[in-house]
């Protein structure tokens, strides 16, 4: 890094570590019960960084088309006992996509280490 940029509070807060975290839990809780919960744990610490990636957003807006999705599959089942057995069934099948796509948006913004100025990091 050159002198005029430093890793953000994003890491000194421990979001590096927290995201390492989850991202080992998902990957040994895959096909178990478990894995579900640690999906959206994942999701739950994942945040929009201020003059950075907005990393919550974006996962954000990726499940919402996942979920219009869905609605969409479900159509057919709608009032019929079987909806919920349906839907629970395509959201258990959009996890594992999920977990994938949270993981290569942190790699692709670099997991955790953005560039911002010292003068705006430091009047923050």
């Amino acid at each position: 890094m050159n002198e005029d940029h430093h890793v953000v509070w994003a890491d000194r807060v421990g979001l590096n570590k927290s995201w390492a975290r989850g991202i080992e839990e998902m990957r040994g809780t895959y096909g178990s019960p478990e894995f579900s919960n640690k999906v959206w744990g994942l999701h739950t610490v994942l945040i929009n960084i201020r003059n950075g990636p907005q990393l919550r957003k974006t996962v954000d807006d990726f499940l919402k088309k996942k979920y219009d999705s869905i609605e969409k599959q479900l159509e057919p089942f709608i009032n019929t006992y079987a909806y919920r057995n349906e839907r629970d069934i395509l959201e258990a099948e959009m996890l594992p996509e999920l977990a994938n796509f949270m993981i290569q948006l942190l790699e692709d913004n670099g997991f955790g280490f953005y560039e911002s100025s010292v003068e705006e990091d430091e009047m923050s």
